[in-house]
């Protein structure tokens, strides 16, 4: 049987906030961007607690997630 890798790409509220920002800045990306994602940034350390949750509940020895943090640095 072929294991499963499970990668959790972790980005800080401070980072989602500029990529936000980022996109919503350029023409061609503006789209990408709505007032709902405006609004679910309100709610990150809500969203965090969940995801806290989900990742210990389906975390296992032979098949754990490993939490990558997705920051860029450029």
């Amino acid at each position: 049987m072929l294991p499963v890798l499970q990668f959790w790409l972790h980005l800080s509220e401070k980072q989602q906030r500029k990529r936000l920002k980022k996109l919503a800045s350029d023409k061609a990306t503006a789209w990408r961007v709505s007032s709902k994602d405006i609004k679910k940034l309100k709610r990150v350390s809500e969203f965090r607690k969940y995801s806290e949750h989900a990742l210990r509940r389906t975390s296992t020895g032979r098949c754990p997630w490993h939490v990558v943090e997705a920051t860029d640095t450029l």
